[in-house]
C-alpha cells in the first residue's frame, strides 16, 4: 500500500516537474514564435505594397517615356504648364 502512494507520488512529481519545465522554458519560445510571425506577415505585406509601388512606378516611366498625352497631362497637372494661347483657371475650394 506504501508503495502504490509512493509510486502515485512520483508520478505526480515527474507530471508535475514536466509541466514546471515546460511552463518556464517552452511557454516563452512560444510567445517568441508567435511574435516573430507577426513581424513576418508585416514584412510581407510591406514587400507586397513596395512591389506594387515599384510595377506602378515601372508603367509611369514607361508612359513618360513613350506616350505624349501622358508627358502632356504630367506638364498641365504637376508643371502648370499650358499649350500657345490657352489659358489656365485655377479654382479654390470652397470651405464648408
Amino acid at each position: 500500500m506504501v508503495k502504490r502512494i509512493f509510486k502515485v507520488f512520483l508520478i505526480v512529481a515527474v507530471i508535475g516537474l514536466f509541466a514546471y519545465l515546460g511552463i518556464k522554458y517552452f511557454l516563452p519560445e512560444v510567445k517568441k514564435l508567435r511574435k516573430l510571425k507577426k513581424e513576418e506577415q508585416e514584412l510581407a505585406n510591406k514587400i507586397e505594397t513596395a512591389e506594387r509601388r515599384k510595377k506602378d512606378l515601372i508603367e509611369t516611366e514607361k508612359d513618360l517615356r513613350n506616350d505624349s498625352f501622358t508627358i502632356e497631362k504630367a506638364a498641365r497637372d504637376k508643371l502648370g504648364l499650358a499649350k500657345e494661347g490657352e489659358t489656365i483657371y485655377k479654382f479654390r475650394d470652397e470651405e464648408k
